[in-house]
């Protein structure tokens, strides 16, 4: 009897972190039936949502315009480094709220078995100020969660 894929959700940021954890994941722990769905949140998600919504100044404007043109570009690098690693996968933005908490939401909407980040190696001070998003991840998600250290 043969097990089923597994669902694996890659949190991406364009970071060389979270590259990092890609390659990770692709060298050591890839299976040939694995369904990757690669969750792209760029870093100011959070903070070009809600308050902004209203009409909007030209600089905030122009602020929406490049990050929906930084994300189509992103979009567009992660699914070849899907098809230049010849694995089955997805790739999806997320928005809408803070990273850790768009990741977790969405590894409970994609019911997937397993959650990669990489980390950035903040010290406790910068983690305590700013936050982490793999340590939220960690906490909140209902599922296993690998996170890929550099």
């Amino acid at each position: 009897m043969s097990t089923p894929p597994r669902k694996i959700l890659i949190a991406m940021d364009g970071s060389k972190h979270s590259d990092y954890a890609f390659d990770w994941y692709v060298k050591y722990f890839y299976k040939d039936k694995d369904d990757v769905l690669i969750a792209y949140c760029s870093e100011h998600a959070g903070l070009l949502t809600a308050p902004f919504q209203a009409p909007a100044s030209s600089a905030v404007s122009r602020m929406v315009r490049e990050e929906e043109m930084d994300s189509a570009s992103a979009l567009s690098q992660f699914q070849k480094k899907l098809q230049n690693a010849g694995i089955k996968g997805n790739v999806i933005r997320l928005s809408g709220g803070k990273p850790g908490e768009v990741i977790v939401k969405a590894s409970e909407e994609h019911k997937v078995d397993m959650i990669i980040t990489g980390t950035r190696g903040l010290g406790t001070i910068r983690r305590t100020l700013m936050g982490s998003v793999s340590q939220y991840v960690v906490h909140h998600a209902s599922c296993p969660v690998l996170v890929v250290r550099q």
